[in-house]
Protein backbone atom coordinates (compact mmCIF):
# COMPACT_ATOMS: atom_id res chain seq x y z
CA UNK A 1 0.00 0.00 0.00
CA UNK A 2 1.32 3.56 -1.11
CA UNK A 3 2.08 5.95 1.91
CA UNK A 4 0.60 9.12 -0.04
CA UNK A 5 1.88 11.31 2.52
CA UNK A 6 5.51 10.31 2.26
CA UNK A 7 5.70 9.83 -1.14
CA UNK A 8 4.50 13.36 -1.82
CA UNK A 9 6.46 14.86 0.95
CA UNK A 10 9.76 16.30 -0.98
CA UNK A 11 7.32 17.83 -3.24
CA UNK A 12 5.51 20.08 -0.66
CA UNK A 13 8.31 22.92 -0.73
CA UNK A 14 7.75 23.48 -4.92
CA UNK A 15 3.90 24.42 -3.64
CA UNK A 16 3.40 28.65 -2.14
CA UNK A 17 -0.31 27.90 -1.12
CA UNK A 18 -0.92 26.75 2.22
CA UNK A 19 -0.89 22.77 3.13
CA UNK A 20 -4.67 23.01 3.20
CA UNK A 21 -5.02 23.93 -0.21
CA UNK A 22 -3.14 20.74 -1.51
CA UNK A 23 -4.74 17.42 -2.22
CA UNK A 24 -3.29 14.21 -2.97
CA UNK A 25 -4.75 12.45 -5.72
CA UNK A 26 -3.68 8.45 -6.62
CA UNK A 27 -3.15 7.16 -9.84
CA UNK A 28 -6.78 7.14 -10.67
CA UNK A 29 -6.74 10.63 -10.14
CA UNK A 30 -9.26 9.98 -6.78
CA UNK A 31 -8.59 12.02 -3.71
CA UNK A 32 -6.50 9.98 -1.13
CA UNK A 33 -5.87 13.09 1.12
CA UNK A 34 -8.18 16.04 0.87
CA UNK A 35 -8.22 19.59 0.90
CA UNK A 36 -10.09 22.92 1.69
CA UNK A 37 -11.39 22.32 -1.68
CA UNK A 38 -11.26 18.96 -2.53
CA UNK A 39 -12.41 15.83 -0.45
CA UNK A 40 -11.32 12.61 0.11
CA UNK A 41 -12.82 9.79 -2.32
CA UNK A 42 -13.69 12.67 -4.33
CA UNK A 43 -12.30 12.09 -8.46
CA UNK A 44 -11.03 15.49 -10.19
CA UNK A 45 -12.34 13.97 -13.15
CA UNK A 46 -15.71 14.92 -12.13
CA UNK A 47 -15.31 18.17 -10.56
CA UNK A 48 -13.04 19.83 -12.82
CA UNK A 49 -14.92 22.27 -15.72
CA UNK A 50 -11.63 21.93 -18.00
CA UNK A 51 -10.72 18.63 -20.39
CA UNK A 52 -7.68 17.45 -18.66
CA UNK A 53 -4.99 14.19 -19.70
CA UNK A 54 -5.28 11.08 -17.78
CA UNK A 55 -2.55 10.23 -16.90
CA UNK A 56 -0.74 13.85 -16.72
CA UNK A 57 2.84 13.86 -17.78
CA UNK A 58 3.30 17.23 -16.97
CA UNK A 59 1.92 20.48 -14.63
CA UNK A 60 -1.33 20.95 -16.46
CA UNK A 61 -4.11 23.76 -15.11
CA UNK A 62 -7.44 24.14 -14.73
CA UNK A 63 -10.76 25.18 -12.64
CA UNK A 64 -13.22 23.74 -9.94
CA UNK A 65 -16.37 25.11 -9.59
CA UNK A 66 -17.86 24.92 -5.98
CA UNK A 67 -21.51 26.52 -6.10
CA UNK A 68 -20.65 30.22 -6.91
CA UNK A 69 -16.65 29.86 -6.11
CA UNK A 70 -14.16 29.19 -8.67
CA UNK A 71 -10.80 27.91 -7.97
CA UNK A 72 -8.17 27.71 -10.10
CA UNK A 73 -6.01 24.57 -9.37
CA UNK A 74 -2.21 23.63 -10.60
CA UNK A 75 -1.97 19.86 -10.84
CA UNK A 76 1.77 18.35 -11.15
CA UNK A 77 2.35 14.23 -11.50
CA UNK A 78 4.62 12.69 -8.73
CA UNK A 79 6.26 9.66 -11.24
CA UNK A 80 7.98 6.60 -10.35
CA UNK A 81 11.19 5.53 -11.44
CA UNK A 82 9.18 4.14 -14.91
CA UNK A 83 8.23 7.51 -15.52
CA UNK A 84 4.82 6.66 -14.70
CA UNK A 85 2.66 8.93 -12.14
CA UNK A 86 1.80 7.23 -8.82
CA UNK A 87 -0.08 10.17 -7.60
CA UNK A 88 -0.77 13.67 -8.29
CA UNK A 89 -0.71 16.99 -5.95
CA UNK A 90 -3.53 19.54 -6.57
CA UNK A 91 -3.17 23.50 -5.40
CA UNK A 92 -5.71 24.94 -5.44
CA UNK A 93 -6.38 29.25 -4.89
CA UNK A 94 -8.63 31.83 -5.77
CA UNK A 95 -8.56 35.13 -7.15
CA UNK A 96 -8.41 37.04 -4.30
CA UNK A 97 -5.08 34.53 -3.37
CA UNK A 98 -3.52 36.41 -6.48
CA UNK A 99 -4.46 39.83 -6.00
CA UNK A 100 -1.77 40.68 -3.72
CA UNK A 101 0.72 38.78 -6.21
CA UNK A 102 -1.14 41.08 -9.00
CA UNK A 103 -0.88 44.32 -6.80
CA UNK A 104 3.20 43.41 -5.93
CA UNK A 105 4.06 42.90 -9.73
CA UNK A 106 1.88 45.65 -10.76
CA UNK A 107 -0.14 43.74 -13.75
CA UNK A 108 -3.39 45.56 -13.54
CA UNK A 109 -1.23 47.94 -15.92
CA UNK A 110 -0.28 45.08 -18.06
CA UNK A 111 -3.61 43.17 -18.34
CA UNK A 112 -6.19 46.01 -18.33
CA UNK A 113 -4.64 46.99 -22.25
CA UNK A 114 -4.47 43.75 -23.26
CA UNK A 115 -7.99 43.23 -22.85
CA UNK A 116 -8.73 46.19 -24.75
CA UNK A 117 -6.23 44.96 -27.20
CA UNK A 118 -7.88 41.74 -27.97
CA UNK A 119 -11.70 43.51 -28.04
CA UNK A 120 -10.50 45.88 -30.79
CA UNK A 121 -8.55 43.04 -32.83
CA UNK A 122 -11.77 40.94 -32.33
CA UNK A 123 -13.73 43.77 -34.80
CA UNK A 124 -12.71 42.39 -37.95
CA UNK A 125 -13.81 38.88 -37.23
CA UNK A 126 -17.41 40.40 -35.99
CA UNK A 127 -17.41 42.28 -39.88
CA UNK A 128 -16.47 39.54 -41.48
CA UNK A 129 -18.84 37.10 -39.82
CA UNK A 130 -21.80 39.85 -40.19
CA UNK A 131 -20.76 39.84 -44.06
CA UNK A 132 -21.05 36.50 -44.47
CA UNK A 133 -24.33 36.00 -42.38
CA UNK A 134 -25.60 38.72 -44.90
CA UNK A 135 -24.47 37.43 -47.85
CA UNK A 136 -25.80 33.98 -47.21
CA UNK A 137 -29.23 35.31 -46.48
CA UNK A 138 -29.10 37.38 -49.76
CA UNK A 139 -27.97 34.04 -52.03
CA UNK A 140 -30.41 31.70 -49.20
CA UNK A 141 -27.02 29.84 -48.80
CA UNK A 142 -28.02 28.08 -45.56
CA UNK A 143 -24.92 26.07 -45.39
CA UNK A 144 -22.69 28.92 -45.31
CA UNK A 145 -25.43 30.51 -42.80
CA UNK A 146 -24.93 28.00 -40.49
CA UNK A 147 -21.53 28.92 -40.45
CA UNK A 148 -21.53 32.42 -40.48
CA UNK A 149 -24.27 32.06 -37.35
CA UNK A 150 -21.50 29.57 -35.75
CA UNK A 151 -18.89 32.18 -36.06
CA UNK A 152 -20.86 34.88 -34.13
CA UNK A 153 -21.78 32.53 -31.70
CA UNK A 154 -18.24 31.46 -30.73
CA UNK A 155 -17.33 35.05 -30.77
CA UNK A 156 -19.92 35.79 -28.60
CA UNK A 157 -18.76 33.69 -26.28
CA UNK A 158 -15.15 34.57 -26.34
CA UNK A 159 -16.18 38.66 -25.94
CA UNK A 160 -18.47 37.91 -22.96
CA UNK A 161 -15.31 36.47 -21.34
CA UNK A 162 -12.98 38.61 -22.32
CA UNK A 163 -15.12 41.67 -21.27
CA UNK A 164 -16.69 40.33 -17.88
CA UNK A 165 -12.70 39.60 -17.11
CA UNK A 166 -12.06 43.25 -18.22
CA UNK A 167 -14.93 44.26 -16.21
CA UNK A 168 -13.67 42.11 -13.20
CA UNK A 169 -9.99 43.49 -13.10
CA UNK A 170 -11.41 46.93 -13.68
CA UNK A 171 -13.12 47.06 -11.05
CA UNK A 172 -10.28 46.00 -8.71
CA UNK A 173 -7.68 48.04 -9.95
CA UNK A 174 -9.08 51.01 -10.99
CA UNK A 175 -11.42 53.87 -9.80
CA UNK A 176 -14.10 55.27 -11.79
CA UNK A 177 -16.28 58.62 -10.87
CA UNK A 178 -20.07 57.80 -9.80
CA UNK A 179 -23.01 60.11 -9.88
CA UNK A 180 -26.62 60.57 -8.77
CA UNK A 181 -28.54 58.10 -10.84
CA UNK A 182 -32.19 57.15 -11.42
CA UNK A 183 -32.41 53.27 -10.35
CA UNK A 184 -35.68 53.26 -12.03
CA UNK A 185 -34.41 54.56 -15.16
CA UNK A 186 -31.71 52.44 -15.29
CA UNK A 187 -33.60 49.08 -15.05
CA UNK A 188 -36.52 50.36 -17.47
CA UNK A 189 -33.83 51.20 -20.23
CA UNK A 190 -31.76 47.81 -19.36
CA UNK A 191 -35.21 45.67 -19.28
CA UNK A 192 -36.41 47.24 -22.47
CA UNK A 193 -33.30 46.62 -24.52
CA UNK A 194 -33.19 42.88 -22.96
CA UNK A 195 -36.92 41.88 -24.21
CA UNK A 196 -36.21 43.53 -27.87
CA UNK A 197 -33.79 40.86 -28.00
CA UNK A 198 -35.47 38.32 -26.10
CA UNK A 199 -38.42 38.29 -27.94
CA UNK A 200 -36.49 35.94 -30.75
CA UNK A 201 -36.29 33.09 -28.22
CA UNK A 202 -39.74 33.52 -26.45
CA UNK A 203 -38.17 34.89 -23.03
CA UNK A 204 -38.94 38.15 -21.26
CA UNK A 205 -38.11 40.07 -17.85
CA UNK A 206 -40.73 41.07 -15.77
CA UNK A 207 -39.68 44.84 -14.84
CA UNK A 208 -41.31 46.06 -11.70
CA UNK A 209 -40.38 49.23 -10.72
CA UNK A 210 -41.83 51.62 -8.03
CA UNK A 211 -42.37 54.98 -9.04
CA UNK A 212 -41.07 56.76 -5.29
CA UNK A 213 -37.28 58.28 -5.40
CA UNK A 214 -35.16 55.49 -6.33
CA UNK A 215 -32.39 57.51 -6.82
CA UNK A 216 -28.60 55.95 -5.74
CA UNK A 217 -24.83 56.99 -6.27
CA UNK A 218 -22.82 54.70 -8.74
CA UNK A 219 -21.00 54.55 -11.49
CA UNK A 220 -23.75 53.77 -14.43
CA UNK A 221 -21.23 51.48 -16.54
CA UNK A 222 -20.62 49.37 -13.87
CA UNK A 223 -23.81 49.02 -12.92
CA UNK A 224 -24.95 47.87 -16.23
CA UNK A 225 -22.60 45.20 -16.42
CA UNK A 226 -23.52 43.62 -12.57
CA UNK A 227 -27.31 43.67 -13.75
CA UNK A 228 -26.27 42.74 -17.25
CA UNK A 229 -24.71 39.75 -15.59
CA UNK A 230 -27.55 39.03 -13.00
CA UNK A 231 -29.94 39.08 -15.87
CA UNK A 232 -27.99 36.76 -18.07
CA UNK A 233 -27.75 34.13 -15.50
CA UNK A 234 -31.49 34.69 -14.38
CA UNK A 235 -32.43 33.25 -17.47
CA UNK A 236 -30.36 30.63 -18.36
CA UNK A 237 -30.90 29.39 -15.31
CA UNK A 238 -34.70 29.44 -15.38
CA UNK A 239 -37.03 27.38 -17.62
CA UNK A 240 -38.29 28.75 -21.11
CA UNK A 241 -41.82 29.29 -19.80
CA UNK A 242 -41.23 31.05 -16.59
CA UNK A 243 -40.52 35.28 -16.42
CA UNK A 244 -37.29 36.65 -14.59
CA UNK A 245 -38.64 39.05 -12.29
CA UNK A 246 -36.52 42.66 -12.33
CA UNK A 247 -37.41 44.78 -9.35
CA UNK A 248 -36.70 48.15 -7.72
CA UNK A 249 -38.27 49.84 -4.67
CA UNK A 250 -37.64 51.38 -1.41
CA UNK A 251 -36.87 50.67 1.43
CA UNK A 252 -35.81 52.34 4.98
CA UNK A 253 -33.97 50.93 7.93
CA UNK A 254 -32.70 52.37 11.06
CA UNK A 255 -34.02 55.76 9.83
CA UNK A 256 -31.53 55.07 6.61
CA UNK A 257 -33.11 54.81 3.07
CA UNK A 258 -32.10 51.84 0.53
CA UNK A 259 -32.72 51.40 -2.70
CA UNK A 260 -33.08 47.59 -3.34
CA UNK A 261 -32.89 45.59 -7.22
CA UNK A 262 -33.78 42.15 -7.05
CA UNK A 263 -33.72 39.86 -9.67
CA UNK A 264 -35.71 36.54 -8.88
CA UNK A 265 -36.10 33.89 -11.18
CA UNK A 266 -37.18 30.15 -10.37
CA UNK A 267 -34.30 28.00 -10.54
CA UNK A 268 -33.70 25.51 -13.34
CA UNK A 269 -32.00 23.13 -10.96
CA UNK A 270 -35.43 22.65 -8.97
CA UNK A 271 -37.88 22.97 -10.89
CA UNK A 272 -36.40 21.25 -14.32
CA UNK A 273 -39.26 22.27 -16.35
CA UNK A 274 -37.68 22.62 -19.44
CA UNK A 275 -34.75 20.77 -20.30
CA UNK A 276 -35.97 16.84 -19.77
CA UNK A 277 -33.33 16.00 -22.83
CA UNK A 278 -30.46 17.47 -21.79
CA UNK A 279 -29.99 17.01 -17.88
CA UNK A 280 -26.38 16.92 -18.17
CA UNK A 281 -26.39 20.66 -19.39
CA UNK A 282 -22.76 21.99 -18.13
CA UNK A 283 -22.51 26.15 -18.80
CA UNK A 284 -18.74 25.44 -17.50
CA UNK A 285 -17.37 25.61 -21.44
CA UNK A 286 -18.57 29.30 -21.89
CA UNK A 287 -18.53 30.63 -17.99
CA UNK A 288 -15.78 31.90 -16.19
CA UNK A 289 -17.44 32.59 -13.14
CA UNK A 290 -16.67 36.05 -13.13
CA UNK A 291 -20.71 36.88 -12.95
CA UNK A 292 -21.28 37.26 -9.23
CA UNK A 293 -17.80 38.03 -8.04
CA UNK A 294 -18.21 41.35 -10.59
CA UNK A 295 -22.44 41.99 -8.95
CA UNK A 296 -20.35 42.13 -4.98
CA UNK A 297 -17.89 43.91 -6.11
CA UNK A 298 -20.09 46.59 -7.92
CA UNK A 299 -22.55 46.41 -4.48
CA UNK A 300 -19.08 46.77 -2.46
CA UNK A 301 -17.75 49.58 -3.78
CA UNK A 302 -21.18 51.30 -4.08
CA UNK A 303 -21.38 51.20 -0.05
CA UNK A 304 -24.15 48.71 -0.44
CA UNK A 305 -25.12 45.40 0.35
CA UNK A 306 -25.35 41.75 -1.22
CA UNK A 307 -27.69 38.70 -1.00
CA UNK A 308 -28.14 35.62 -2.64
CA UNK A 309 -30.75 33.04 -1.49
CA UNK A 310 -33.30 30.03 -2.84
CA UNK A 311 -36.59 30.68 -1.61
CA UNK A 312 -38.32 27.55 -2.39
CA UNK A 313 -37.31 26.55 -5.53
CA UNK A 314 -36.49 30.58 -6.74
CA UNK A 315 -33.23 32.10 -6.65
CA UNK A 316 -33.25 36.21 -5.09
CA UNK A 317 -30.64 37.93 -5.64
CA UNK A 318 -30.63 41.50 -3.75
CA UNK A 319 -28.43 44.39 -4.40
CA UNK A 320 -29.55 46.75 -1.39
CA UNK A 321 -27.91 49.83 -2.52
CA UNK A 322 -28.03 53.54 -0.28
CA UNK A 323 -30.42 55.84 -1.32
CA UNK A 324 -29.38 59.69 -2.45
CA UNK A 325 -31.76 62.75 -1.96
CA UNK A 326 -33.08 63.93 -5.18
CA UNK A 327 -32.05 67.64 -4.74
CA UNK A 328 -28.19 66.80 -5.79
CA UNK A 329 -26.32 68.47 -8.61
CA UNK A 330 -24.38 65.75 -10.05
CA UNK A 331 -27.92 63.77 -10.88
CA UNK A 332 -27.54 61.59 -13.98
CA UNK A 333 -30.33 60.97 -16.48
CA UNK A 334 -30.00 57.21 -17.85
CA UNK A 335 -31.20 57.23 -21.20
CA UNK A 336 -28.93 54.65 -23.28
CA UNK A 337 -26.76 51.99 -21.89
CA UNK A 338 -23.60 52.88 -23.02
CA UNK A 339 -21.39 49.60 -22.98
CA UNK A 340 -19.62 49.88 -26.54
CA UNK A 341 -15.41 49.79 -26.12
CA UNK A 342 -15.11 50.98 -29.29
CA UNK A 343 -17.17 52.66 -31.94
CA UNK A 344 -16.41 50.10 -34.58
CA UNK A 345 -19.97 47.83 -35.69
CA UNK A 346 -19.33 45.65 -33.54
CA UNK A 347 -22.30 44.53 -30.66
CA UNK A 348 -21.73 45.71 -27.12
CA UNK A 349 -21.76 43.24 -24.23
CA UNK A 350 -25.29 43.56 -23.44
CA UNK A 351 -26.15 42.35 -27.30
CA UNK A 352 -23.60 39.65 -26.60
CA UNK A 353 -24.53 38.86 -23.88
CA UNK A 354 -28.22 38.04 -24.92
CA UNK A 355 -26.89 36.60 -27.66
CA UNK A 356 -25.92 33.94 -25.74
CA UNK A 357 -29.17 33.59 -24.08
CA UNK A 358 -31.17 33.59 -27.62
CA UNK A 359 -28.42 30.94 -29.07
CA UNK A 360 -28.58 28.42 -26.02
CA UNK A 361 -32.75 28.57 -25.94
CA UNK A 362 -33.33 28.81 -30.20
CA UNK A 363 -34.51 31.26 -31.56
CA UNK A 364 -38.52 31.00 -32.46
CA UNK A 365 -39.87 29.57 -36.01
CA UNK A 366 -42.41 31.61 -37.68
CA UNK A 367 -45.13 29.35 -36.78
CA UNK A 368 -44.52 30.07 -32.67
CA UNK A 369 -44.39 33.89 -33.56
Amino acid sequence: MIDYKKLTAPYMSLFSGCEDRIAVLDSTLKCVIGSSVIEVGENLLYIVRDPIPNPMHEITRASIARGEHIYGCRIMPVKNSAGESDAYLVETFTLEDLRPLAERADLASAILPMFNAVEYSSTDIWRAAKRLRQRSMKEKDYPLLSEALAIEGAMANISTVCRNTYEYANMLYNEHPAYVTDAADLCRVLGDKCNAALAKCGRHIDVLVELEDLNIRVNSHRAMVALMNALQNALLYSPRDTEPILSVYRRTEHGRAFVEIQVINENIMFTNKDFKDKVDINFSFQRMGFGIPIIKRFVQESGGRFDMRDANGRVILTMSLPGVPESHDDYVQFSEPGMEFYNADTPDLIDIMLMEVVKFFGEKSGADC
